[in-house]
């Protein structure tokens, strides 16, 4: 079922499958509860009233988002276990459009982010804290790539970062994409001095929380920041930086910005003279380009490569 006739389907059933949504998360969430033996007041420390956990329970409210996913932290559950296999299936459509969003992202097409977060921007079912959060930082992203406003991008992606009191790891993740996507525009502006404080940010939040939920974060860290410290010419640390990354991505088995390292790699151990350490890292980069079948990316490395053989 698409994502529209899924909504449509939704909005027109109303207040009852609302109402039924309801009353399953109260009846889940009180049965867990019990099982675990916690009681409503400890379940709400730090979280929300014990009043709220109660009126939860009943189905006499629709717990918000951000709650709901602090209780099922707490209780150790994923979200989505308060859901039926109807619900599961909203959910799934959800989980789709970021990963579309996500995917067009990567491949830099803006005009394909740009009509996907129009299409569902009015969805009642994303307006949620972090799918908020979601909206703007990607209508950020577009503002720079699609029109080149430099000033208002930057500005809806400072509005995504948390505040200090909100210390989840799904924040977290957040604040580690709006840093990073500062810092990839001030590198592209030439503003080095800022480019340089956003960097040293995300590199905080990255050793604050080494194991992301999405790992690829990090190999967007490594190579974006190998990217601005070869524009900076600081050479060695872009070798230095340029293996972590290697190694995350051997890891991760993964071609994900794994080839885009080596040449980074490369063109820095030219720079140092170092001619055959930056003929292999340049040879591992189109080994790994021509597996993922990246032809412009093959024939750049084949002209570095003619000049040094």
């Amino acid at each position: 079922m698409s994502i529209k006739i899924l909504i449509f389907s939704i909005i027109k059933g109303g207040d009852c499958i609302k109402d039924n949504l309801v009353n399953r998360i109260g009846s889940s969430l009180k049965d867990l509860r019990k099982h675990q033996k916690i009681s409503q007041k400890k379940l709400a420390e730090n979280i929300c009233a014990q009043s709220y956990i109660s009126m939860i329970e009943k189905g006499e409210i629709s717990p918000a988002a951000h709650i709901l996913y602090s209780i099922s932290v707490k209780l150790g559950v994923d979200i989505s276990y308060f859901f039926d296999a109807y619900d599961n299936n909203m959910y799934a459509n959800m989980t789709e459009f970021v990963f579309q969003v996500r995917n067009a992202t990567e491949r830099n097409n803006f005009e394909e982010v740009k009509s996907l977060l129009i299409s569902q921007r009015e969805n009642p079912y994303y307006k949620t804290d972090k799918m908020n959060n979601f909206f703007k930082y990607h209508f950020a992203l577009c503002n720079y790539y699609l029109n080149n406003d430099k000033e208002e991008a930057i500005k809806g992606l400072q509005e995504t970062l948390t505040k200090s009191s909100q210390n989840s790891e799904a924040f977290l993740q957040e604040d580690f994409n709006a840093l990073l996507s500062i810092a990839v525009i001030y590198t592209q502006e030439k503003e080095w001095r800022e480019a340089s404080f956003y960097y040293s940010q995300v590199e905080n939040l990255f050793k604050k929380r080494p194991r992301l939920t999405e790992p690829r974060q990090g190999i967007r860290f490594y190579y974006n920041y190998c990217r601005y410290l070869y524009s900076v010419e600081k050479y060695s640390e872009v070798s230095t930086n340029a293996n972590k990354g290697i190694r995350l991505c051997v890891e991760l088995k993964t071609y994900y910005l794994h080839g885009e390292l080596y040449y980074y790699k490369g063109l820095s151990c030219f720079k140092k003279k170092h001619e055959q350490d930056g003929i292999e890292a340049l040879n591992n980069a189109k080994l790994i380009f021509t597996l993922s079948n990246q032809q412009n990316h093959i024939k750049l490395v084949e002209q570095i490569l003619f000049k040094h053989i």
